[in-house]
């Protein structure tokens, strides 16, 4: 399998036992135990299928599908839980499927495994080449998203400490795109960043990263 999932579920151990055995067969995976984390990776465009538990500390999964199907239309989503979320309403959701707790592992790889293909299908042929030909500089990036941000706010200001809050924002994606290109090697990670590793460790921990090993260095 080929692609990028996005998990986020409570349970340590079901993030742990999806993200080494999608790690194995072949994807790139972001898990997470919150709701927010995984709203701000969607709507940065990371993501090619998304598992997601109903039930969290900090919100109701079957909730966010319409603001996922909104952000990114199109975007499978593989809900598992204990609960059945059929009663629910999800009008307007976009395409997801539903596994009940306690899943099948091999189940839920095929239908992950399925999601990745319809939605790669469904990518246009001249997107990659879009982004490609688009490149630009990091500063110009970044430039371009903040004016977008304040645009956002209309003829308003954004609260006072947007300073310490845009830091903290990028301070995530950072890191993580970090580790990601040194295979979740802390040491590595630490290095390139050009900070201690016991603060890269802190950061990771305080950041809620989920770090995955992974056999080569890309």
């Amino acid at each position: 399998m080929q692609g990028t999932v996005l998990i986020a579920d409570e349970d340590r151990a079901i993030r742990t036992a999806l993200t080494q055995t999608l790690t194995r067969a072949g994807c790139k995976v972001h898990a997470t135990a919150r709701l927010r984390t995984l709203m701000r990776w969607v709507a940065e465009g990371r993501g090619d299928v998304i598992v997601i538990d109903v039930v969290t500390s900090d919100g109701d999964g079957l909730e966010l599908l319409p603001e996922i199907a909104r952000l990114r239309p199109g975007l499978p989503v593989i809900v598992i839980s204990a609960l059945d979320p059929a009663t629910e309403g999800t009008g307007g959701a976009g395409p997801w499927d539903y596994l009940p707790k306690p899943f099948d592992l091999p189940d839920l790889m095929h239908r992950t495994a399925r999601a990745l293909r319809g939605h790669a299908s469904a990518v246009p042929p001249d997107a990659v080449a879009d982004t490609e030909a688009g490149a630009e500089r990091l500063a110009d990036s970044v430039a371009r998203h903040l004016r977008r941000y304040f645009d956002l706010h209309g003829t308003m200001l954004p609260a006072p400490g947007l300073y310490g809050r845009i830091l903290r924002e990028i301070e995530t994606p950072l890191i993580e795109v970090a580790l990601e290109a040194t295979a979740g090697n802390q040491a590595k990670c630490a290095e390139l960043l050009g900070i201690n590793r016991n603060t890269l460790r802190k950061k990771i921990t305080d950041l809620d990263i989920q770090v995955t090993r992974q056999r080569k260095m890309m």
